[in-house]
């Protein structure tokens, strides 16, 4: 049984479960194991695409978890670019068509919950980012550049996922967060 909370449809089918991977298998019982769940046919489970075979993957290659974050504030901290190799994370001074789909509130779990919320102050997107308002500036696609409101730099990106008109979810640098 899969409950869509009433954001995608709920569905009740049999599904094969075994573990997956041989590296990141842990015979901890307190560990984050990668598992495949395989359907006798095709299958959109919480709305995503057509498939007969879902690998559920767990962020365990780090146990603090804080590889990322630490990389980012020392990369703040001595005026370093973050990923400005990166084209596609560059705003392109064009506005986004269809702001609306992306406001709400957005939680992500390591640990404890970490909120995102995205909304419009005086015809622009910001988003509220670890207690830190932050204007989000249109890249492309779906993806926005979060800049600083107290120091005007790039803090941050996030990477929206649309299904039916609506986000349903946001990527803020390695870390998925589920619109509630």
């Amino acid at each position: 049984i899969i409950d869509g909370a009433g954001i995608f449809p709920s569905m009740t089918d049999s599904v094969k479960v075994k573990g997956r991977g041989n590296s990141t298998w842990s015979s901890n019982p307190d560990a984050k194991n990668p598992y495949r769940l395989k359907f006798a046919s095709k299958r959109k489970p919480l709305g995503l695409k057509n498939a007969k075979s879902w690998v559920l993957l767990a962020n365990k290659s780090r146990g603090s978890m804080m590889t990322n974050p630490i990389g980012m504030l020392i990369a703040y901290l001595l005026d370093l670019p973050l990923d400005e190799d990166l084209i596609w994370t560059k705003p392109s001074g064009k506005e986004f068509s269809a702001p609306q789909m992306l406001f709400g509130d957005y939680v992500g779990h390591v640990g404890d919950p970490i909120h995102i919320r995205v909304y419009m102050r005086s015809g622009k997107l910001y988003a509220r980012l670890a207690g830190e308002t932050c204007r989000l500036e249109y890249c492309e696609q779906t993806v926005f550049a979060a800049i600083s409101e107290e120091s005007g730099k790039r803090v941050n990106f996030l990477r929206f996922f649309i299904h039916d008109g609506h986000a349903w979810a946001v990527k803020c640098g390695s870390l998925l967060y589920h619109r509630v």
